[in-house]
């Protein structure tokens, strides 16, 4: 149903409110006849909004689209825009796009006129906090119309904007906002009325918190190993047989020898139960500090408040900015933010950030937002976000399996029992036969010698030092796993670490300094390429063949062309990069060129904070593949800095500059570059950024170019076209120094090292090779291809490891796992 000719809601006191981006619901019960005989919509829309204390006079700019949404609604949205005029503002919102009303969504507010709108439900009596019931999570949702916990957890699953159109009944960010009776600018009221419903429907955002392990348990715990309680079963034996029966010295040696194996276990007993008790209070303690300098920004009631993590709900607004709030503890989507990046590394294993849109809206928990800044919907936390579910299954297995060692002492213990047993046996055999079927005696008080010569025997085939000196060395290594800064929880997980045969390592971070470094580089005509150990920077600053005003001006480049988020500090003389890794990486040569990127930005009139309104910045677009940065010229004029993607970069430029002469590009030119340079450092595992410019007297932001478009055919800005090629430089996140060498040494242990990564087999391939992980000589053919089975990709790696049925559904095969696997 159109609406006809005025674009404003009258709130009931008279206040003008813009109708961008608002959208109204009402459910079909509200629908009434029509008086013109039609279905009745149009009133129906009429009546949610006079419900709403408003008033529709007219809408000449925009349509309103009435549909039918799930569950028995009616919503009505906005189909198309024209100008629409902001009362309060008083100033023109004109849309890029007449068509995209998702540009809008950020004004779209449900308290209008001073007055919260937000829906009146029947407010049901719950006490129980706790959030594990299923049935009553379905049953709190269906009562208050909330999308289920499973409709959310499928919707952080699938991760596309799809899935996030079909829970928020078509409507978005801020349908979903709708659906969970949210604000999307106010947030939730600050006390929440509806929190014991929300936790409920969604859970908690904390794990629940597990009892300590009482002392007598771990003592009950060690008092269950075999060869404790072989050593405590001789030990009462021989102190019931021969202190009742025995005599003399035999009785007072079965007191001492019982006392013994008495005193050895419950040292044995109490040194183990004493360590893993002071470990798991020591992790508890660590756990809590942590949990409670974890501090978060949320939207109450219109205001800004700092919380821990347990005190957010689904259906709050975080707010988060890449400097004092970077870290995403709970999943959700993405309501309103100004180039914001992630670093997801933690589960793809790719280094570069993750940009986010009203596309692509995910926010993760257990990312980082490398940077930008905006706010996001929660809509799950706890367990049931997905960095909960990895802790969940990581750490909530249950109980696990004895340690190597300790099932090599079961078997021991059963052995000694066994054959301890049969030699006494033997033995108490071979006596009687001996003393009664040989020498046929008839003093039958000599069985009762023999028996205890037999106990004799089983005693002292039990090691009864091996548990103490077992507990004392694990005692020992955990003391120096932890002053090497690896915590122990347990006592086994030391032994356990020593009896690995296979290492299966994450690239990113791990082999990786996670910090992103220029290997190589293409500089007015002059390459460089990757040296081992070799920083770029100060070959650049050393080659005769770049004029120092070259060098300056790269580093201008590099400097000025780069977002306020990226940059660098230093601690204990390592690089801390903030912002966007790649960035950081051209800002750390810059500072190898012995360039300050500080002093630099400071310096540039357009660029420093002081005068950042008389430059024009072009942030970096997925469209344009690039992002460009204008100042003014002492001189006058203008001087373009762009950087992005090389062969975009290549694509846009025009001349070159190379040993004091400006050079036109021509294709050949062109070609040359890629092959020799762009081709040459992405077949090494790097990426590649282009670095250009150009000076110009005048500067028109918007002008846009007549024939050159972006990758996705919209026109290309003028002022990014007809550059001139500063230089290619191919960046890579390095292998750690001591990864190599770690690397051999396991192989010298017996020990594989297999790397698993999100990154492309190429890519993997040639990381692997550095790490020595792939050595040329085993693995490789004497081209240096990698042979058979060596390298391959997951899906391959699945096909040969599984059996598939009729119906498709794969099982795990042993037998041909252990030929890939041997």
């Amino acid at each position: 149903a159109e609406c006809g000719s005025s674009s404003e809601l009258i709130g009931p006191q008279g206040r003008h409110c813009s109708t961008v981006g608002m959208t109204i619901c009402c459910t079909t019960e509200d629908k009434r006849t029509s008086p013109r005989g039609d279905d009745g919509e149009e009133v129906a829309m009429e009546h949610a909004i006079g419900q709403m204390g408003l008033s529709l006079v007219g809408a000449p700019h925009m349509h309103l689209k009435a549909f039918h949404g799930p569950a028995g609604t009616l919503g009505v949205r906005p189909e198309a825009f024209g100008d629409v005029r902001d009362k309060d503002a008083d100033k023109d919102i004109k849309p890029d796009d007449a068509n995209d009303s998702s540009r809008f969504e950020s004004n779209l507010s449900t308290d209008v006129g001073g007055i919260s709108h937000e829906p009146v439900r029947p407010e049901p009596d719950l006490s129980d906090k706790g959030g594990g019931d299923a049935a009553a999570a379905l049953a709190v949702a269906a009562e208050r119309g909330w999308p289920t916990r499973l409709e959310l957890g499928l919707l952080m699953q699938e991760q596309t904007y799809e899935a996030l159109e079909q829970v928020s009944n078509g409507l978005g960010a801020f349908g979903l906002c709708a659906r969970l009776g949210t604000d999307p600018h106010r947030g939730l009221p600050d006390l929440v009325p509806d929190w014991a419903s929300r936790v409920e429907a969604f859970g908690e955002n904390k794990f629940e918190t597990r009892t300590l392990t009482p002392y007598w348990h771990y003592v009950k715990d060690q008092l269950k190993e075999k060869i404790i309680l072989l050593l405590l079963f001789m030990a009462t034996l021989e102190l019931v047989i021969k202190g009742i029966f025995g005599h003399g010295m035999e009785r007072t040696e079965a007191i001492a020898e019982s006392a013994v194996l008495y005193i050895t276990v419950t040292l044995i007993v109490n040194i183990a139960a004493i360590l893993d008790w002071k470990r798991e209070r020591m992790f508890e303690a660590l756990t809590k500090r942590l949990a409670s300098s974890n501090l978060r920004f949320i939207v109450r009631d219109g205001q800004q408040l700092t919380v821990t993590d347990e005190k957010i709900c689904v259906g709050d607004i975080v707010s988060f900015n890449a400097h004092m709030a970077s870290i995403i503890s709970c999943d959700g989507i993405l309501l309103s933010g100004q180039e914001v990046k992630c670093d997801e590394s933690a589960l793809t294993g790719e280094p570069e950030p993750i940009g986010k849109s009203s596309q692509m809206p995910f926010m993760i928990s257990g990312t980082t937002v490398n940077s930008g800044n905006g706010t996001f919907l929660v809509i799950a936390v706890g367990e049931y976000s997905i960095a909960g579910k990895i802790k969940k299954d990581v750490y909530g297995g249950g109980e696990s399996e004895p340690s190597p060692l300790y099932k090599k002492l079961d078997v021991m213990a059963n052995r000694i029992g066994k054959v301890g047993v049969v030699a006494a046996t033997t033995a108490m055999v071979a006596f009687l036969v001996w003393e009664y079927g040989i020498n046929d005696s008839e003093n039958y008080n000599y069985i009762l010698e023999i028996f205890l010569q037999t106990i004799g025997i089983l005693a002292c085939a039990i090691p009864e030092g091996l548990p103490l000196a077992q507990v004392i060395a694990l005692a020992l290594t955990s003391n120096k796993m932890s002053s090497q800064n690896n915590l122990v929880k347990t006592l086994n997980s030391c032994e356990t670490m020593g009896s690995a045969t296979t290492i299966c390592t994450d690239k990113t971070g791990t082999l990786t300094t996670n910090r992103m470094t220029v290997r190589a580089a293409y500089v007015d005509g002059v390459q460089f390429d990757a040296e081992v150990a070799v920083a770029i920077g100060p070959r650049i600053s050393a080659c005769a063949a770049i004029d120092p005003e070259r060098r300056e001006l790269l580093a201008h480049l590099m400097c000025v062309c780069t977002m306020d988020e990226s940059g660098f500090t230093y601690k204990e003389g390592v690089p801390q990069f903030q912002g966007n890794p790649t960035e950081c990486s051209l800002l750390k040569l810059a500072e190898e060129m012995g360039f300050s990127y500080v002093d630099l930005r400071d310096q540039t009139v357009g660029r420093s904070a002081s005068t950042i309104d008389q430059g024009y910045s072009k942030v970096f677009a997925s469209s344009r593949k690039m992002m460009s940065w204008a100042v003014p010229r002492p001189d006058g004029g203008w001087r373009v800095y762009a950087k992005g993607a090389s062969e975009i970069i290549l694509s846009r430029t025009t001349t070159r500059y190379e040993r004091g002469k400006i050079i036109e590009i021509t294709d050949e030119d062109s070609l040359a570059i890629t092959d020799a340079v762009i081709g040459k450092f992405a077949n090494l595992a790097m990426r590649t950024i282009g670095l250009a410019y150009k000076d110009v007297d005048k500067y028109d932001p918007d002008a846009l170019d007549p024939t050159i478009t972006n990758t996705d055919a919209s026109p290309a800005f003028e002022s990014e076209t007809g550059l001139s090629l500063m230089g290619i430089v191919g960046i890579e996140d390095p292998l750690r120094a001591e990864v190599a060498p770690a690397i051999q040494r396991c192989y010298r242990a017996g020990i594989d090292v297999r790397m698993v990564t999100g990154d492309n087999l190429a890519t993997a391939i040639a990381i692997a090779k550095g790490a020595g992980i792939l050595n040329m000589e085993l693995h490789c053919d004497a081209n240096g291809g990698v042979l058979p089975k060596r390298a391959m990709e997951g899906k391959v790696f699945r096909r040969m490891v599984h059996d598939y049925n009729e119906d498709g559904e794969a099982t795990f095969n042993q037998e041909k796992f252990d030929e890939v696997w041997p």
